[in-house]
């Protein structure tokens, strides 16, 4: 699979598209949210962001979206990746958006799924999505 661009500046792919370098580097970031195999060279942050599909720990699904959203908001380009590109890839983009353009996460979500058809987070992973933009997106919006 290819990555697919989403917003001007977050893309998502899986572990096949980023297991070499992109040419030409269209992002200076890449963000892995993988779990159970070897980080590509090609990622930025290694095993750091690393959590299953099922039952996982919400802090580190935290850690990834504020990570994508601080690099958006320095103007960076992020890519971001799971192993196959449905789950938890797209839901840090989702709730990434949701918070940097302001929007609703099912808005966020249907833009991810309208470039990226094979967009299907988990049940744990949507569980997720709504917690961090409940907790959350009062107070990104309050730093507007």
């Amino acid at each position: 699979m290819k990555h697919t661009k989403v917003t001007s500046n977050v893309g998502v792919a899986d572990q096949e598209a980023v297991a070499r370098p992109l040419t030409p580097p269209e992002y200076d970031e890449v963000v892995s949210v993988g779990y159970d195999d070897t980080p590509p060279t090609t990622s930025s942050t290694g095993d750091k962001f690393w959590f299953p599909d099922g039952d996982h720990d919400y802090t580190v699904f935290k850690q990834a979206v504020d990570y994508v959203i601080k690099q958006m908001k320095s103007g960076k380009s992020v890519l971001v990746h799971c192993r196959s590109g449905r789950s938890r890839s797209t839901a840090v983009v989702a709730t990434a958006i949701t918070v940097t353009e302001d929007i609703s996460l099912d808005e966020a979500f249907t833009r991810v799924k309208e470039e990226h058809p094979l967009t299907d987070p988990t049940t744990p992973i949507r569980d997720s999505m709504e917690r961090y933009t409940d907790d959350t997106l009062d107070d990104y919006r309050k730093h507007l």
